[in-house]
């Protein structure tokens, strides 16, 4: 196995404070700088990829953690709940794997997993497939175009399972100021650059949950701003 971090730590002087007076505030909205750890990638032989989530078995059983996004979910996957998993089908080469839940979500796959790709490029060599998730909408593979990677070079989870050659496995990084960066930049040099015709701002008033409570005022400023 191989291990390789990219960037260094970092330090970010948060932007608002919490609000003084306010109770049941976070105890990290009370920090006055935000910490964020250097993305790594992982090299791991001859490890296997169980769909549809993603979750990542090394060859001695044991289960990665950074393939289960989170304790809460890693007790609703399959990997938690089964007795026992498929037989694994075996494919040869290289995988590097963004696969992870919510990878239908505009928010997620754009912050959370398009991120994971920052990577990619120092194994491009070996020429990985890279593994996603079964829901794969057109949005999802005009943005994987952008950052170089053609649907013939998808490996679609379903619930099989696969033990693979050599998986290449990015960390869930989250919000993180080296992935994002690399997003960027990698994605301004495929879009060509245009003025934007109009600003949208697309509202929450009418979601399940996450609803903004003051959004007449943000909505009030930001009409103010075009």
């Amino acid at each position: 196995p191989a291990y390789v971090t990219f960037g260094s730590p970092g330090l970010v002087l948060r932007r608002s404070a919490a609000p003084p007076g306010v109770d049941g505030v976070h105890p990290e909205l009370r920090q006055q700088h935000l910490e964020f750890r250097p993305p790594f990638l992982a090299r791991l032989p001859s490890a296997r990829v169980l769909g549809p989530e993603g979750s990542v078995i090394t060859p001695d059983g044991g289960i990665l953690a950074e393939s289960t996004w989170s304790r809460g979910l890693f007790q609703q996957d399959r990997i938690y709940r089964s007795l026992r998993f498929p037989r694994p089908q075996l494919l040869s080469g290289s995988y590097y794997t963004i696969a992870s839940p919510f990878s239908h979500n505009y928010y997620h796959w754009i912050v959370e997993i398009l991120t994971r790709l920052f990577a990619y490029e120092s194994v491009a060599s070996d020429r990985p497939r890279l593994i996603v998730n079964s829901f794969v909408a057109k949005s999802h593979l005009e943005s994987l175009e952008l950052l170089g990677c053609q649907k013939d070079d998808l490996l679609t989870l379903d619930h099989q399972s696969h033990q693979l050659e050599n998986v290449d496995l990015p960390c869930f990084i989250g919000i993180n100021p080296y992935t994002l960066a690399w997003l960027k930049t990698t994605l301004a040099k495929s879009i060509p650059a245009e003025s934007p015709a109009k600003r949208v701002y697309i509202t929450r008033r009418r979601a399940a949950r996450r609803r903004l409570l003051n959004e007449n005022e943000i909505e009030a400023m930001l009409r103010q701003h075009g």
